[in-house]
């Protein structure tokens, strides 16, 4: 059965894959999950070198996750986009 707790890593590692192309992950680490029968809460910390820049950019992030009949019904991530943008720009 599918379940939030189960599910966040997974989608944490799908979605740095799918960064792949874009990103160097250079640190990951989850510091938190928190979840129900129904939602889950990450708290992670990372920093990633940008490919195109060779900038790197460190942030924490939170997702919330919400599942329902086995699918996910929710999802929400929090990030500093403001120093990402910044790692992507070019000189």
């Amino acid at each position: 059965m599918v379940t939030p707790t189960s599910i966040v890593p997974s989608i944490i590692r799908t979605l740095l894959s799918k960064f792949a192309r874009d990103l160097d992950p250079q640190e990951f680490e989850i510091r938190k999950v928190l979840a129900d029968e129904t939602s889950a809460f990450a708290w992670v910390r990372f920093k990633h070198r940008v490919r195109s820049t060779n900038r790197t950019f460190e942030s924490c992030w939170a997702v919330v996750v919400e599942v329902q009949d086995g699918k996910i019904k929710y999802f929400r991530g929090f990030e500093d986009t403001g120093a990402l943008e910044a790692a992507f720009r070019p000189n």
